[in-house]
This record gives C-alpha cells, structure tokens and sequence, in this order.
C-alpha cells in the first residue's frame, strides 16, 4: 500500500521514476515533449504595520486636535469617536477625511488621515 502511495505521489509531481538521487532530478519539461509552464508570481502587499494609539497620539493628536479636544488624549475616550474596524461610519475619520476637522491649522495631510483610518481597521472590535 504505502509503494501505491509513493507512486502516486511521484506521478502527480511529474517526479521521473527512473532518478538515482535529488541531485540527478530533471525537471526540463521541454526535454520530455510537455509545454512548459510560466509562474507568475503576484505582487503581494506587505502586511501593514499593526497603528497603535500612542502612534496616533504623538503622531497626529498633539499637535492637530488635544488644543480642543483635550478628551482625546485617553484611548478610552477616542474609542467613543470610531466604531472598530470601519472607518466609513467612524466619526473621527469621517471628520479628518472630509477636511472639517482639524478647523485651524490645514487640513490633515492624506498619510495623516490614512494613518488614522488604519488605527479604525485595526483597532479591536
């Protein structure tokens, strides 16, 4: 039984059974008359880095938004402005995306807000 196994291992990996050792492995498929198949390899995105809210904190709050909303220096308190992992109904992000808030000083730069958004996504529901 377990020779039926291996052989059908070898078979569905295109493996030649006649091969001595893994150095002497010939995985040439033009040489055995089958069309050869091309990877193509997809780019993949890293995984972005988990935001935490001191980031957010010394990033973007201290200097944007503490002068009036003093509240948000206490992750707890922010909490009340987003709903975790959805930025699109969270009122902290709507707020920095549209450009009504910070009122003085400009708005946001787009890393600033996208930063903020990826504090919503990874923030624990």
């Amino acid at each position: 039984m377990k020779f039926i196994v291996l052989i059908f291992f070898l078979v569905s990996c295109n493996i030649p059974l006649d091969q001595k050792k893994a150095g002497d492995l010939d995985f040439n498929q033009e040489d055995q008359g089958e069309t050869t198949r091309e990877v193509v390899e997809e780019e993949s995105e890293t995984p972005s880095k988990k935001i935490n809210f001191k980031q957010i904190k010394t990033q973007i709050l201290e200097s944007k938004c503490l002068g009036c909303h003093r509240s948000m220096s206490d992750e707890k308190k922010l909490a009340n402005f987003i709903e975790a992992g959805q930025p699109e109904i969270s009122s902290l992000y709507i707020a920095v995306d549209s450009g009504r808030m910070p009122p003085f000083g400009g708005r946001l730069s787009q890393d600033d807000v996208d930063l903020i958004k990826q504090y919503i996504l990874d923030a624990v529901r």
